[in-house]
């Protein structure tokens, strides 16, 4: 059955390769959770936008359409202003940013795809890029790695 169904391989490509198409998708939710909640939001602010365009979405589009849903539920007026955009993706960059900086605490609320990310990210910096060491010290095998690492963008 599955080489009936393999014949063609369809490669979607994550929400963070496809950041120009983020703004369709952002009207699409804002319309769609309107109608659900019966709300009157017209679009986010600028602020809001860019901070969206920047995020990553290890949840990919799910965690998108949460995240709108959220922001609408959670909105007193007709523009989204950063108020309204949870706290985990507000603060996504500087998260990732400051990363010799973590506490346990930090990581509380956060997803665990995007932990996964720091601490390769983190391991590989610690060991001058030796992939080989990193993969060891993570006790995952040198290909698991190099899987991680395309998986979550990591250079």
């Amino acid at each position: 059955m599955y080489f009936r169904l393999n014949v063609v391989e369809i490669k979607v490509p994550s929400l963070r390769e496809r950041k120009q198409d983020l703004p369709l998708l952002f009207n699409y939710y804002i319309q769609k959770y309107n109608k659900e909640l019966n709300r009157n939001v017209k679009g986010v602010s600028k602020e809001v936008e860019n901070v969206l365009i920047k995020y990553d979405y290890p949840g990919n589009i799910r965690e998108l359409s949460n995240i709108f849903e959220n922001m609408i539920v959670f909105t007193n007026s007709e523009i989204i202003e950063i108020e309204n955009v949870p706290k985990i993706v507000r603060e996504y960059k500087s998260i990732i940013k400051n990363t010799e900086s973590f506490t346990a605490e930090s990581l509380i609320g956060m997803n665990i795809k995007e932990i996964e990310k720091i601490v390769i990210k983190l391991t590989l910096q610690k060991n001058g890029n030796s992939r080989k060491i990193t993969a060891d010290m993570l006790g995952i095998s040198e290909r698991g790695l190099r899987n991680k690492i395309l998986e979550y963008g990591l250079k």
